[in-house]
């Protein structure tokens, strides 16, 4: 056949060059990505309350991963326009830990209710966030009408209906507060056996559960001197709420306030720098027998002091010998890196 012939088009300052053009479609598309929380947009599309709890409930929180502990922090500061599915973060928060998160978060969530329960957890969160006003009177409203509670929140809010009377200087109202949740059917032993020994200021005469959260940790700050096999043994079983709570309580025993925090650092609850305060306010109110996390304290005390190079170094290899005992070497390791990067390179 003939060659093909090279028709040339107008030249782009030729008058037929726009009408032969087609035009630019302009507007505005779904981001990819999202500003300010560098996430993939709408990581939350498509999924309702129900489907959220699920996932969530089965789910270690905190993640002990620290790059996945920031992962979860970001997709949880993740904006969602769903109430009943916010309402389900703000849950998963609170038993995380992250209190300060959930606050924020329930604060730009809409006012509509709650599908289950939320009225007790948001009286919850404000008890942990230290407005226990505030949250005694959303206790004592949802006492007052236990038919709007799911059945199973009705006895969790009269035992903190009973937290809420020990706060306002009523402790015999305890012992009544767990007969009630008991009748309620509240099954945690544990929890009415603190209410109970609360009131008498007896010993807590119920063994401890698999696992204690917020609500233990609410009561045990009101024990006068807990014992510190109690202390080791809720520590064992403490999920993230009970050590926030009892990490950020400046009132509660020195010793469990302590140990709390080093545990909360390791499981990245609490920061470094929390750790380190708290190393601060128990080395100045250590007394009694000398613990490990007691000569942990000291030893970074000592550490910040020390105007000696020597000497910081020496109480620096102390505190970190001990802690990686304990398997606490990282997160010692960060609570005193500030002071270890003005230290001078040995001439």
């Amino acid at each position: 056949g003939a060659p093909g012939t090279y028709v040339p088009g107008p030249a782009s300052g030729s008058p037929n060059f726009a009408a032969q053009t087609p035009g630019v479609e302009r507007g505005e598309l779904t981001p990819v990505i999202s500003a300010e929380n560098a996430l993939p947009a709408g990581v939350w599309q498509r999924l309702d309350a129900a489907g959220a709890e699920q996932l969530l409930r089965s789910a270690h929180l905190p993640p002990a991963s620290t790059a996945l502990n920031d992962l979860f922090t970001r997709i949880m500061a993740a904006p969602v326009a769903n109430p009943q599915l916010n309402a389900v973060r703000v849950s998963a928060l609170l038993r995380s830990g992250r209190f300060g998160q959930a606050a924020k978060l329930r604060a730009a969530t809409s006012s509509s209710p709650p599908a289950t329960g939320g009225a007790v957890d948001t009286a919850v969160l404000d008890l942990a966030t230290g407005a226990s006003d505030a949250g005694c009177r959303k206790i004592k409203a949802a006492v007052a009408t236990p038919a709007k509670l799911p059945r199973q929140t009705r006895g969790e809010a009269v035992a903190l209906a009973g937290y809420c009377a020990i706060v306002a200087g009523n402790p015999q109202a305890g012992e009544l507060a767990a007969e009630l949740a008991r009748d309620a059917g509240y099954n945690r032993p544990f929890v009415l056996g603190l209410l109970q020994a609360i009131a008498t200021g007896g010993a807590i005469r119920t063994p401890m559960p698999n696992r204690v959260s917020l609500i233990e940790a609410l009561l045990v700050q009101q024990l006068k001197q807990p014992d510190p096999a109690l202390i080791d043994g809720l520590l064992k079983r403490a999920d993230a709420g009970f050590l926030q709570l009892i990490a950020s309580s400046a009132g509660v025993a020195p010793a469990l306030r302590l140990k709390a925090t080093e545990r909360a650092a390791a499981a990245h609850i609490v920061s470094p720098a929390v750790l380190a305060d708290v190393y601060r306010d128990a080395a100045q109110a250590a007394s009694g027998t000398p613990t490990p996390a007691n000569e942990r304290a000291r030893q970074f005390v000592t550490a910040e002091q020390s105007r000696a190079q020597f000497a910081r170094t020496r109480a620096l290899r102390a505190l970190l010998d001990s802690a990686r005992r304990d398997g606490l070497y990282m997160v010692a390791a960060m609570a005193a890196a500030p002071m270890v990067r003005t230290m001078r390179p040995a001439q």
